[in-house]
């Protein structure tokens, strides 16, 4: 009996052993390895860079959230502003020949700027607000400079916006209207500033976003300037409904400190240094999708426009028509820019030929210019 209760006291001390150590691993085992921890996050802040990424590809949507960021461009911007704003045309017949090309609008293409912005842009936005509002200052002005070169973008197609009560469930997510959505944007740019002025001010005292940056040179004082530019571009767009407040508003970053965007050099856009494609270039180059719309032709052409060749390319070859009877004549295009007319939707192998942009992948996309500030100070 000894004998026997020895090794039953071994094979319980065994058992106790190997489930002890079994369990002291469980928070081990049931921990997801493949995902990223909120801890893993905040290395090199990342908590703050990935957001920032993603709010900044997202101002004209060339974010991929997991099913490419190419055609997302094309419905969002380049077959709806890109097109009836006269300067570019596509004349495949989209859509079985019924698309916005030929005037019949789609609305599911027409939706695609409000849903995806709301679906996966504000969201971070909202995200990055609440966790920097305290902790880090900067980034928060940052953020707030975003969301107004965001949603302003999306008021101007729209109109009324969800901006106010974004992710506000006692509001219901009431919509601003549009007047009210200025308000808030001027607001918010005016808060932005002042913090970037004291951050400035006391040395740049906090986080360093120059990796997350690739709008600007991570300086807050370019983000100041670039907050007064746009500053200008919403006062001039409300010169005729408010022109009180237009005045107010402009004035206020002209005689801003830091000044607005003056040199050819000071401009917005999007680096291509981390990986980023132009999703424009890739419909261009390979889908062979943007050509030169026939507007900007009359008017570059007709006034001998010098710029003519940075922004569009000359016609390749030159080609040839058929009659009737079968008889060919060429149309002698090589080395000319030939655009193609606003609502032409026709397959045909002559407008094949005709200039395209001169836009490629690696082209770096430009959101704000030192000319546009010029101009809006000019008017």
């Amino acid at each position: 009996m000894r004998t026997l209760s020895f090794i039953l006291s071994v094979v319980w001390l065994a058992t106790s052993s190997i489930f002890l150590s079994c369990t002291g691993e469980f928070k081990d085992i049931n921990t997801d390895q493949s995902g990223i921890t909120d801890e893993d996050m905040k290395i090199d802040f990342n908590n703050l860079g990935i957001p920032l990424d993603i709010i900044q590809q997202g101002i004209y949507f060339n974010y991929d959230f997991g099913k490419g960021k190419n055609w997302p461009y094309q419905l969002m911007q380049n077959l709806n502003a890109d097109m009836f704003s006269g300067y570019m045309h596509d004349y495949k017949p989209h859509n079985g020949g019924s698309s916005n090309s030929d005037y019949n609008l789609q609305d599911g293409w027409n939706g695609t700027d409000w849903g995806y912005t709301y679906a996966y842009i504000m969201p971070q936005i909202k995200k990055l607000e609440d966790s920097t509002r305290v902790a880090y200052p900067s980034v928060y002005a940052v953020t707030k400079i975003l969301k107004v070169e965001v949603m302003h973008r999306i008021s101007d197609i729209y109109g009324p916006v969800v901006y106010t009560h974004f992710a506000n469930e006692e509001e219901e997510y009431c919509p601003d209207t549009q007047q009210e959505a200025y308000a808030a944007f001027f607001s918010d740019l005016a808060e932005a500033i002042e913090i970037l002025h004291k951050y400035v001010d006391n040395g740049n005292r906090g986080p360093d976003i120059s990796d997350f940056d690739i709008l600007l040179d991570g300086d807050p004082r370019s983000w100041i300037r670039f907050a007064n530019s746009l500053r200008m571009r919403l006062a001039v767009r409300i010169a005729m409904a408010d022109p009180v407040k237009a005045k107010e508003e402009f004035m206020r970053s002209f005689r801003d400190r830091a000044g607005v965007f003056e040199q050819p050099s000071e401009c917005v856009k999007v680096s291509t240094r981390n990986g980023y494609q132009n999703p424009l270039g890739e419909i261009n180059r390979v889908w062979g999708e943007v050509f030169m719309n026939a507007s900007m032709e009359s008017i570059l052409v007709g006034y001998g426009d010098p710029r003519i060749g940075v922004f569009f390319e000359p016609c390749m070859d030159d080609v040839l028509i058929s009659d009737e009877d079968g008889a060919y004549t060429t149309l002698e295009l090589k080395g000319r820019y030939k655009g193609i007319r606003q609502g032409t939707c026709f397959s045909h192998l002559l407008y094949a030929s005709h200039s395209k942009i001169h836009v490629n992948q690696t082209t770096e996309p430009i959101l704000m210019t030192a000319a546009e500030i010029w101009f809006l100070r000019a008017e």
